[in-house]
């Protein structure tokens, strides 16, 4: 048995977030759905963390064991013919039996982007929150350094929550 690591990108547009949910579409279903097609053998699919709906990732990391003898790369070009384009495999690599894509995460990046603008283009409407003008850019860079760096989010975790990041 295998435990292969992959390496995410998708736009959440359209999908219920990250997390497997009951008659919505989500991303973890979608990329689970096309591992099982490719192995043709059912899968659970580990994510470092859970991506809301409408929201996209870069990096996202995930693990799954598997019987299957297809080599990485197979995987990788294998996942992405079956997968919408919104949903790519950017890696996959073998990692250790005891590897689990959430609880071996060693950190996190969030990143927002704003545009501050009256009329909002239409291509980045899905991408960018609009903020009206005027909009006081130099009081918001000051304010920048108080969220960049490392923070305990304990408090907003589900109770008995084993996430470390």
């Amino acid at each position: 048995m295998r435990n292969i690591k992959l390496v995410l990108a998708y736009d959440g547009t359209g999908y219920a977030g990250w997390q497997r949910q009951l008659g919505q579409p989500t991303i973890q279903q979608v990329v689970e759905e096309a591992i099982a097609r490719l192995t043709q053998a059912p899968v659970v699919l580990h994510g470092a963390g859970r991506t809301d709906a409408g929201v996209h990732a870069q990096g996202m990391t995930a693990n799954f064991q598997t019987d299957s003898a297809i080599p990485l790369s197979g995987l990788v070009k294998g996942l992405n013919s079956m997968l919408p384009e919104a949903i790519r495999v950017l890696d996959a690599e073998k990692v250790a039996h005891d590897f689990h894509a959430r609880y071996n995460a060693t950190g996190k990046v969030y990143e927002y982007a704003f545009m501050a603008t009256e009329i909002m283009p239409p291509c980045r409407r899905l991408y960018a929150a609009q903020v009206r003008a005027p909009f006081m850019c130099d009081a918001v860079r000051l304010c920048l350094p108080m969220v960049v760096g490392t923070h305990d989010f304990s408090s907003f975790e589900a109770s008995g929550s084993r996430d470390l990041t």
